[in-house]
C-alpha cells in the first residue's frame, strides 16, 4: 500500500482550493515599484515578434492607433527600477540604448508595452532532449488576431518564430478527426498544414493530440463532438495510420486523447478508453513504425481512472507515459510520486518515460487583477506574471528531480476559461509577451543543454539543484521560501550570477540575498548533491511481450442502465445476472483461432471456439452470474488466448452496492445529530444549528464578494474507540441543500479523514439538490481509516451563500 501520508498530500491537493489562498499571501510579499498596466488598446509595438528582442537586434518602438507621441518615457527592469528614460521627441519610432539580458516595461503616458532582451540563436544550442517545451493550442486558435494586426498566416510565423526564441525544441498542438476527416475515406488536412510550416522550417519538433470522433465512427448516432470516443475501432485504426503517413517527419509524437478521466473530454469508462488505445496504438504504428505513441493523458487521481485503464495490460500500447499536472508546489512530489506508484503497481517499467503535456498551478490561472482585451474578461496582473515565472522554473527543477522526463508548460497561446476569470498563456491577447515567455526563454538558455545531478541541502527553507553542463562546469539553481543571506558552496574565480530572467547579478563575494525568485550560479565546482535525480527513462518502443497478441483487441459493452462511479473507474451491477457483450477485433492480416477466457463472474454457458478472419470484428453474447469474491465488489477480466499466444486483458471493476447495503453491519454515529458535536471549518463565515424538523444538522456559510477559494468541511470528532473505522468498509448518510440550486444543478460532496498523519479525501459519486438522498461513500484501499480522528462532509460551493443538511451518518462493516 502506498503510503497514507502521500496520499492524503495529494488528495489535499487535487481538488481543494485552500492553496489560492496561501497563493495570494506570496503574491502579496513580490516587491514591485508601479508595475504597469497594460492597455486594452494597443499604443506600442515593439519591433520584435511580440516583444521578444534578441541579442544584436535594435530595441526599437512604434507608435500604433494614430497614438500622439508622448513628451517621455521610462524603461523599467522586473523588479521596478527605472534603467533608462529619456524625451521621446516627437520621432517614431523610439530607438532604446542596448540593455542586458532581461524582462523589461517601456512605460508612457499614452501607455506601456512589455519586452524582453534574450540570447540570439548563434549563442544557444537547444538540445532535443531537454526537459521544457511548451503547449500551443496554435491550430485551434488559428494564431490570426486582427486586434493585434495579425493575418492567420502572418500569426502562425510569429507563434513560429516566439516558440524559437523560447529556444525549446517542441511543441504540443491540436488536431480534429471531424474537421479532417468528415466521412469514410474523405480526408482534408489543409486547415492543419499551415500552422506546421513556420514550425518545421525551424527544427521544431510537434506533439499532437485529438479528442473528438465523427458521427460516421459512431455507428452514424449524433455525439457529442469533443467528448466521445469512436465506437468503430477499424475506423480509428484507419484514422490512426492515415496521420502517422500524413505527417510523417513533421509531427514525431502522437497524444490518444485529452483528460480522458473527466466528463468534459470523454464519457467513456476506463475500460473503454483502454480498449480505444491499443487500437490507437496499432493504427499509428501502422502507418510509420517509428512514430512515438503517448498515452492520452489524464488529469485527475493517478490510481481510479488511469490506474484501472493501465490493469488491462496497456503498458503495452504506449511508448511515452503522459498527464497533466496542475498541482502546487506544496503537494507536487507526493503527486509524482504517487503517478509513480500507480505505474510501478501495473507493470510500468520504471525506464518508461514520463512526459507531462500539460503543467501549471490551478491557482495562477485565476486571472482576476488585471484588465482584458474584451469587457468581462480578465487578465493576469503584473505581480501574477512574475508568480508563473517563479512557478514554471521552480517546478522544472522538482519534476526533473522526480524524474519526469519532459513538461509542455501550459500555454504559449492566450487561453480564456470560467466564463473570462481564468487566464492561462505566456502572450496576452493582443500578442504580446508576459514575463512568464522571458523567464522561460531564459531557463532553456541557462540550463537546458545541462544535466540535473539532484538537490542539495543548504539550509532551511531553502531549495537547491545542482546541474552538469556539457562542458562538465557545475551549475546551481536556488531559491528560498523566505528572503536570507546564502553562502553559495563551489564558488569560483570566474564564477557568475543572473537573475530569474537572465540579467546579470552583481558579485562582491560568495554570499546572495536569495528570496522567491530564482537565482544561477555558473562555474561551480566540486559539489555533490544530497539526494540524487531520479532518472528520467528513455523513449523505447511499448513492451511486447513474445506470448502476447497484440494484434487483438477486446472491447465490452455492458447494459447501458449500469450506473458508473464518478471517476469511471468502476460500475455497479444490481443484478444477480447480467446480460454482456465482448467484441473481438483482429487488426492482422492473418486469420486467428481461439477461446476468450473471463473470470471474475461466472459464464452461465459454454463459450464456443472463436474463429477471427483477417482485419475483422466478432461479438459475442454472453450470460454471467454476479458473484463478487470480495464482499460486494470485484473485476470482470476479459482475456483469452488465439493460436497460442494469449491476448491482452480488458478489466472492469464492478460492485454490488444493494449486497452491501443489505448484508452490512451498520453502526450509527448518534452524536453527528447533534450540532454542538460538530465544528466550524470553511474558508468562509460559517453557522452549525440543529434543525430538528428534519431530524438533522444544518451548516450555513457565506463569503465575501469575488471569492474564488469557496469550501465548508464541518469537522465530526469520532467517538473513539466506538466509532473507529479502521475495520470500516464505508460510511453511509442522507444528505440535501438547503436551497435548490439555479438552473437545478446538482453539486458533488467530498468525503475527508483527518488523523496525526495528514488527511485523505475524495469526492463521492453523489451530486445533490434540495431532496434527501443517501450516499454510499466506500472508503478506498488507500485510505488510512484506522487512525481517523476526524470525519469531515462537505462541498466546494458554487456560490457565495450556501447551505446543507446532513443526517442518519452510519459507519457500515462487511464482516
Amino acid at each position: 500500500m502506498f503510503p497514507a501520508i502521500y496520499i492524503g498530500a495529494l488528495l489535499r491537493g487535487i481538488f481543494r482550493t485552500s492553496r489560492i489562498l496561501s497563493v495570494c499571501l506570496v503574491l502579496a510579499c513580490i516587491t514591485v515599484l508601479h508595475a504597469g498596466v497594460y492597455d486594452a488598446t494597443m499604443k506600442i509595438r515593439a519591433s520584435s515578434p511580440g516583444g521578444a528582442f534578441v541579442k544584436g537586434e535594435p530595441l526599437s518602438f512604434q507608435l500604433v492607433n494614430n497614438t500622439p507621441p508622448p513628451e517621455t518615457y521610462q524603461v523599467k527592469n522586473w523588479r521596478g527600477k527605472i534603467v533608462t528614460e529619456g524625451k521621446w521627441n516627437n520621432t517614431n519610432p523610439l530607438q532604446l540604448p542596448e540593455l542586458p539580458y532581461g524582462h523589461y516595461q517601456l512605460t508612457t503616458p499614452a501607455g506601456n508595452v512589455s519586452f524582453a532582451v534574450l540570447p540570439n540563436q548563434v549563442e544557444r544550442h537547444v538540445s532535443r532532449t531537454q526537459f521544457l517545451a511548451v503547449d500551443t493550442h496554435i491550430s485551434w486558435t488559428k494564431a490570426g488576431n486582427k486586434q493585434a494586426g495579425f493575418s492567420e498566416d502572418a500569426g502562425y510565423e510569429l507563434i513560429g518564430e516566439l516558440v524559437h526564441r523560447l529556444g525549446v525544441p517542441i511543441l504540443r498542438d491540436r488536431i480534429s478527426w471531424n474537421r479532417t476527416n468528415p466521412a469514410p475515406g474523405k480526408y482534408d488536412f489543409s486547415e492543419y498544414e499551415k500552422p506546421l510550416k513556420p514550425v518545421t522550417k525551424r527544427g521544431i519538433e510537434v506533439l499532437s493530440v485529438y479528442h473528438d470522433s465523427p458521427d460516421w465512427a459512431n455507428g452514424n448516432r449524433k455525439v457529442a463532438k469533443n467528448r466521445t470516443l469512436p465506437l468503430d475501432f477499424f475506423a480509428l485504426y484507419e484514422y490512426n495510420k492515415k496521420l502517422a503517413k500524413q505527417y510523417q517527419g513533421k509531427i514525431q509524437y502522437w497524444e490518444f486523447w485529452n483528460e480522458q478521466d473527466i466528463g468534459s473530454f470523454s464519457n467513456a469508462p476506463a475500460w473503454e478508453y483502454a480498449a480505444n488505445l491499443k487500437a490507437a496504438y496499432l493504427g499509428f504504428k501502422a502507418g510509420d513504425p517509428t512514430v512515438t505513441v503517448l498515452s492520452g493523458p489524464s488529469l485527475l487521481y493517478p490510481h481510479l481512472f488511469m490506474g484501472t485503464a493501465l490493469q488491462s495490460d496497456l503498458n503495452c500500447y504506449f511508448d511515452i507515459f503522459s498527464y497533466h499536472c496542475y498541482e502546487s508546489e506544496q503537494g507536487l512530489e507526493e503527486f509524482i510520486r504517487f503517478l509513480r506508484y500507480t505505474l510501478e503497481k501495473n507493470g510500468v517499467s520504471a525506464s518508461t518515460p514520463i512526459w507531462l503535456s500539460e503543467f501549471n498551478d490551478h491557482a495562477l490561472g485565476h486571472a482576476v487583477e488585471g484588465p482584458g482585451l474584451r469587457p468581462g474578461y480578465k487578465e493576469h496582473s503584473y505581480r501574477q506574471e512574475l508568480m508563473i515565472s517563479q512557478l514554471l522554473v521552480k517546478r522544472t527543477a522538482m519534476f526533473q528531480q522526480l524524474g519526469v522526463a519532459r513538461g509542455f508548460f501550459f500555454n504559449l497561446m492566450p487561453v480564456i476559461e470560467r466564463n473570462g476569470t481564468a487566464s492561462w498563456g505566456l502572450l496576452r491577447r493582443d500578442y504580446t509577451i508576459k514575463a512568464g515567455f522571458t523567464a522561460l526563454a531564459n531557463l532553456t538558455y541557462q540550463l537546458g543543454n545541462a544535466k540535473l545531478l539532484g538537490s542539495i541541502n543548504l539550509g532551511k527553507k531553502l531549495h537547491a539543484f545542482l546541474y552538469e553542463q556539457p562542458d562538465k562546469k557545475q551549475s546551481l539553481l536556488i531559491w528560498s521560501d523566505q528572503k536570507q543571506i546564502v553562502k553559495i558552496p563551489g564558488m569560483q574565480k570566474n564564477s557568475r550570477v543572473v537573475d530569474l530572467f537572465g540579467t546579470p547579478v552583481v558579485r562582491k563575494d560568495n554570499q546572495f540575498s536569495v528570496d522567491s525568485n530564482p537565482l544561477y550560479f555558473h562555474g561551480l565546482a566540486g559539489l555533490k548533491p544530497d539526494q540524487a535525480a531520479i532518472p528520467p527513462g528513455k523513449i523505447a518502443e511499448a513492451k511486447n511481450p513474445g506470448n502476447m497478441d497484440k494484434e487483438i483487441v477486446s472491447r465490452i459493452i455492458l447494459p447501458k442502465k449500469l450506473q458508473l462511479s464518478f471517476f469511471k473507474d468502476s460500475v455497479d451491477i444490481p443484478d444477480e445476472t447480467i446480460d454482456f457483450s465482448v467484441e473481438l477485433y483482429n487488426f492482422s492480416t492473418q486469420k486467428k483461432k481461439g477461446k476468450l477466457a473471463i473470470s471474475g463472474v461466472k459464464i452461465l454457458e459454454d463459450i464456443p471456439e472463436i474463429t477471427l478472419s483477417p482485419r475483422s470484428r466478432k461479438l459475442i453474447k454472453l450470460k454471467a452470474a454476479v458473484q463478487p469474491a470480495n464482499g460486494f465488489r470485484d473485476k470482470i477480466v476479459v482475456g483469452g488466448s488465439f493460436e497460442g499466444k494469449c491476448i491482452s486483458r480488458l478489466v472492469v471493476p464492478f460492485t454490488r452496492n444493494n449486497l452491501l447495503l443489505k448484508q452490512g453491519r451498520f453502526l450509527a454515529l448518534t452524536s453527528s445529530s447533534r450540532a454542538t458535536n460538530w465544528q466550524e471549518h470553511s474558508s468562509g463565515k460559517m453557522s452549525i444549528e440543529d434543525f430538528p424538523a428534519e431530524k438533522a444538522v444544518r451548516f450555513t456559510v457565506d463569503y465575501p464578494a469575488g471569492t474564488a477559494d469557496r469550501w465548508i468541511y464541518p469537522q465530526y470528532r469520532l467517538q473513539l474507540p466506538r466509532e473507529s473505522l479502521k475495520k470500516a468498509a464505508g460510511i453511509v448518510y442522507e444528505i440535501r441543500l438547503a436551497e435548490p440550486e439555479p438552473g437545478g444543478r446538482y453539486i458533488p460532496t467530498r468525503v475527508h479523514l483527518r488523523s496525526a498523519n495528514g488527511y485523505q479525501g475524495m469526492r463521492t459519486n453523489g451530486h445533490h439538490n434540495e431532496k434527501w438522498q443517501t450516499e454510499v461513500f466506500t472508503f478506498p484501499e488507500s485510505f488510512d481509516k484506522g487512525n481517523a480522528e476526524i470525519l469531515e462532509i462537505g462541498f466546494n460551493p458554487p456560490r457565495n451563500h450556501f447551505s446543507f443538511l446532513i443526517r442518519n451518518i452510519r459507519i457500515f462493516y462487511l464482516d
